[in-house]
């Protein structure tokens, strides 16, 4: 089976830059765990052809442990994507291509950690709507 190359929507990277892992107790018996899943659309310049997700994927236990990460994603407009393409490609394909990055690195942390944690495997996650931009204040745009 030969794949098109995407003329829509290029993928530049993920970049995961908070990582918060705290163990308050540990047990052996199944727990039930807490799962937040969030994305954004960072700001983005009118008429620019380049944007960034921002996610973040928190779970807990709790009593027992949390983990927080949170990072984002780089993207692409191809050449001749229509408004009305831009806003699907934004709300339900960007977040669906970096979601699985996040799941990887935390089954793979919690894997290394020694049994402080149990290995999560993270279910895959849909998404749908339209993603609230995230605001940016005045100080944190000027550091």
């Amino acid at each position: 089976m030969q794949t098109k190359e995407q003329h829509k929507l290029k993928f530049l990277g993920v970049s995961i830059v908070n990582v918060q892992l705290e163990v308050f107790n540990q047990s052996e018996d199944e727990q039930n765990v807490d799962l937040y899943v969030d994305a954004k659309l960072f700001p983005r310049e009118v008429g620019s052809k380049s944007f960034r997700i921002w996610m973040k994927v928190e779970m807990k236990v709790q009593d027992f442990w949390e983990i927080k990460i949170a990072g984002f994603g780089d993207f692409e407009f191809g050449e001749n994507t229509d408004e009305e393409n831009q806003k699907h490609l934004i709300n339900v394909n960007a977040p669906a291509i970096i979601f699985p990055y996040f799941r990887s690195f935390i089954s793979t942390l919690t894997a290394n950690c020694g049994g402080t944690v149990p290995v999560s495997i993270i279910p895959p996650h849909f998404f749908s709507g339209e993603l609230e931009s995230l605001v940016i204040s005045e100080e944190e745009s000027a550091e």
